[in-house]
């Protein structure tokens, strides 16, 4: 009898890690939906921002950038940078609308950009930007004197799935999270 009970203990342990496992890993392969997301605090990271992404979400290092990471289908992209206008360092940006409006303008240009098609969606600090490739975004975000930078996905070195390919669906849900990020 006791063989048994410990036995029967063993299985239901081992069925227990297994399903520990199991559910783990499907988290990594999730399609989320913008209600799936939760706060998620970046500060201690050195971007002072709360945005949203899924429960269990991490940050990973990406060059200068830092990347939350989701799983497989959910990685956003915070770029940390100076109000400089990159077409005249002697002058500088007032505010994040008129960093992201020429952001905007370069994404645009079909000379710069043959790929684009159309700006699906525009807010006040982002835009939704289709092209032949898919959707992308950026959202700009001023926190204390930095500008904060958010675009979509990571470079295909350092994401941990090496995917980089995402539904419109996917972009969307992102998006909304990038939109919601606010400073601290």
């Amino acid at each position: 009898m006791k063989k048994i009970n410990i036995l029967i203990l063993l299985l239901g342990f081992s069925l227990g890690i297994c399903k520990a496992q199991t559910s783990k890993s499907n988290n990594l392969e999730t399609h989320y939906n913008a209600s799936d997301l939760v706060d998620f605090d970046l500060s201690s990271k050195g971007i002072n921002v709360i945005t949203k992404a899924p429960k269990g979400a991490r940050v990973i290092k990406d060059g200068n950038d830092i990347v939350v990471y989701g799983g497989k289908f959910f990685k956003i992209t915070f770029s940390k940078q100076d109000f400089v206008n990159p077409f005249n360092e002697d002058e500088k940006y007032e505010s994040i609308s008129e960093k992201v409006a020429d952001l905007k303008t370069v994404a645009g240009d079909i000379d710069m950009n043959p790929s684009f098609i159309k700006f699906e969606a525009e807010v006040k600090n982002g835009f939704l930007k289709r092209s032949k490739t898919g959707l992308t975004f950026v959202v700009g975000v001023k926190s204390g004197e930095a500008a904060i930078i958010i675009t979509d996905g990571m470079s295909y070195d350092n994401s941990p799935d090496k995917f980089t390919k995402y539904s419109d669906e996917d972009i969307k849900v992102m998006y909304e999270a990038a939109k919601a990020t606010l400073a601290k």
